[in-house]
């Protein structure tokens, strides 16, 4: 994990800790705000065990790159559905004559 700052200024190991403490309640059978709700007051009072991992400045670049790279293909493959979609459409209209 990062020492980068997430939301509330948490970093992502206090977010991640957080997550699995609430995913843990929520499968105990407790409704999704109380099971947050509980793993905020633990983070508050220090009763929480976060992770005390690190990575280096390239593997967050690296880590970084990899997602920038995924995000843009993603795009770039709904862009050529859309153009797929948007030339079937033009080829099942007949051009209209203009008089």
């Amino acid at each position: 994990m990062s020492n980068r700052r997430a939301k509330k200024n948490r970093t992502r190991a206090e977010n991640w800790a957080i997550h699995n403490r609430t995913q843990e309640y929520i499968q105990m059978g407790y409704p999704t705000a109380q099971a947050q709700a509980i793993a905020f007051r633990q983070y508050k009072e220090g009763e929480l065990e976060i992770p005390k991992t690190e990575q280096d400045k390239d593997t967050i670049k690296k880590h970084d790159a990899m997602r920038t790279a995924r995000t843009t293909n993603a795009i770039y493959l709904i862009y050529q559905m859309a153009r797929k979609v948007f030339d079937s459409q033009q080829q099942i209209e007949p051009p209209k004559q203009q008089d």
